[in-house]
């Protein structure tokens, strides 16, 4: 299963390239999962929107801009962006 089309800035990224493991925590809008990225072994957080609100198109753009905002952020304290998408 692939990505869908995305904005400029965030990274296409497989959803078999990743082993989700246990959830990280959860919040109104989503989830955030622990899980491994099978080409390098790297440990990376994913976060998923809640199927509840996941057909908001409002709440599906807030969460874009969230991702594009993230893939220019470059700090030592701030997690690293390594892609973003939707699946169906």
């Amino acid at each position: 299963m692939l990505l869908e089309q995305q904005s400029a800035l965030m990274k296409r990224i497989a959803i078999d390239e990743l082993d989700l493991g246990p959830v990280l925590g959860t919040g109104t809008v989503g989830t955030v999962y622990r899980a491994t990225l099978k080409s390098t072994d790297q440990i990376v957080a994913v976060k998923v929107l809640q199927e509840a609100i996941s057909n908001d198109e409002l709440v599906r753009a807030r969460f874009r801009r969230e991702m594009d905002i993230l893939a220019q952020l470059k700090h030592p304290n701030i997690i690293h962006y390594y892609g973003g998408g939707e699946v169906d």
